[in-house]
């Protein structure tokens, strides 16, 4: 975290890196973007010289609430090329945020062949590379690893297409059920009685809540790194077959 005092006394705390706050709090703030249109497709795209100032301000504080600690009503409006040393101010400090979430890079060494691991409140969580491709390719699944990942974003897909998902709920709640399926300490068998099974992953995926931004992104450039493995195997496959 970076900490700065302003001229007026008051203090606030900057992320530095996204292992500083939590998934939860990285959907939330995704959120608000989506709702005030600053979170849109290139062909939705709307000239930010036609958005009325202070509604665009009162966005920019609700979603930087979620990731700063402080007093923000204390920055000055500034500019995004203000630097959050010299010159700190709420456009500043959000820009760095956009620029720290946007273009993130993995925090750990991806390993295909070795699976992803992380430490999580004391324990090991591991995704082995067979269980990341019976992800990405569908094929290959448990029967109990089908049911609850495929129905699972099946529905939460429909309902996040219906509502658009304005507070980022049903987002959080996706990537936990799938951390809560995929992710494994030694020994985890999910149960293959349904009620059995549900409640041990809703048990899971609360308990993972608190998880930080960085692991879920972590866990997408590894599935990223299996799929590009899976395509290379494909190709070559391919042309020895031609």
């Amino acid at each position: 975290m970076l900490n700065i005092t302003l001229t007026t006394g008051a203090e606030i705390s900057i992320p530095t890196a996204l292992s500083e706050f939590s998934l939860s709090a990285y959907h939330d703030f995704l959120a608000v973007l989506r709702r005030c249109g600053l979170l849109v497709k290139d062909d939705e795209s709307e000239d930010a010289g036609d958005k009325e100032l202070l509604p665009f301000i009162d966005s920019v504080l609700e979603a930087l609430s979620f990731i700063v600690k402080g007093d923000l009503g204390a920055l000055p409006v500034g500019s995004i090329d203000d630097d959050m040393l010299e010159n700190p101010s709420l456009m500043g400090v959000f820009s760095h945020v956009i620029d720290m979430v946007t273009h993130y890079e993995a925090s750990r060494r991806i390993v295909p062949d070795v699976g992803f691991f992380f430490d999580y409140k004391g324990d090991v969580y591991g995704i082995s590379p067979e269980r990341a491709k019976s992800y990405i390719t569908g094929i290959a699944y448990s029967t109990v690893e089908a049911i609850e990942l495929l129905e699972s974003d099946r529905l939460l897909s429909q309902k996040i297409a219906e509502t658009a998902d304005p507070q980022g709920a049903l987002s959080f709640e996706m990537d936990l059920r799938k951390l809560a399926v995929l992710a494994r300490k030694d020994g985890d068998v999910l149960p293959l009685q349904k009620d059995e099974r549900e409640a041990w992953i809703d048990a899971r995926a609360k308990h993972l809540q608190d998880i930080n931004a960085d692991v879920a992104l972590d866990i997408r450039f590894f599935f990223i790194a299996i799929w590009m493995r899976l395509l290379t195997e494909e190709i070559q496959t391919a042309r020895l077959t031609a």
